[in-house]
C-alpha cells in the first residue's frame, strides 16, 4: 500500500501536477512577469498561474511529523516565513508586475503585505486574480483564486432566535 502512494507521488511529479517550489530564481520568471505586465487589461489567468508556480514559497514544518499532523488537530504546523525557497524582494516584484490593484498591510511581529492583481475571467465568467503574500518585504507565497471566493462565513443565533450570517470575501 505504501509503495502505491510513493509511485503515485512520483507519477504526479513527472506529469507536472505536483511541482515543488523552485529553490533558486527561475530563469523564465522575468519574461513571464514582463508578459503579465504588458498584457494588462486582457485575460491573463494562464500567465498568472505560471507566475504563482514560479514564486518563492515559505516552507511548512510539522513538529510531530506529517502523519500525526493529518490525524491530529493541526496545532503542530508552523511556517518558516524568514526562509522562503529563494529571496525575491517585494519592490522588485512590483517593479516587474506593475502596481497591484489592491494592497493590504498587516503589522504584527513582522510586516505582512497582501498584493492583488486582476488576471481576468474564467470560463464561468468569474473574475480571478493573482494574490502574492510578502513578509518583511520579501515574497513568501502566491496563488491564483476567484476574487468572489468566500473566505469565511460566520453564522450565529441572536437572543431573539434570528440567524445572522456574515460573509467575508477574499476581496
Amino acid at each position: 500500500m505504501k509503495t502505491n502512494g510513493i509511485l503515485l507521488f512520483l507519477l504526479c511529479l513527472l506529469t507536472g501536477c505536483a511541482q515543488p517550489a523552485p529553490h533558486s530564481r527561475p530563469a523564465a520568471l522575468d519574461s513571464v512577469m514582463a508578459q503579465f505586465k504588458a498584457d494588462a487589461g486582457t485575460n491573463r489567468i494562464a500567465i498568472a498561474c505560471k507566475i504563482a508556480s514560479l514564486m518563492p514559497v515559505a516552507p511548512t514544518f510539522y513538529a510531530n511529523g506529517w502523519l500525526e499532523h493529518e490525524i491530529g488537530f493541526g496545532e503542530d504546523e508552523s511556517t518558516d516565513l524568514d526562509h522562503p525557497s529563494y529571496r525575491l524582494a517585494e519592490a522588485e516584484l512590483i517593479a516587474r508586475l506593475g502596481m497591484p490593484d489592491c494592497r493590504h498591510t498587516v503589522e504584527t511581529a513582522g510586516q505582512f503585505d497582501y498584493l492583488f492583481w486582476r488576471a481576468g475571467r474564467d470560463r464561468q465568467h468569474d473574475e480571478c486574480g493573482l494574490y502574492i503574500q510578502c513578509y518583511n518585504k520579501f515574497v513568501v507565497g502566491a496563488y491564483v483564486a476567484k476574487t468572489n471566493t468566500v473566505q469565511s462565513i460566520v453564522t450565529h443565533t441572536t437572543l431573539t432566535n434570528s440567524i445572522v450570517v456574515k460573509t467575508n470575501y477574499i476581496q
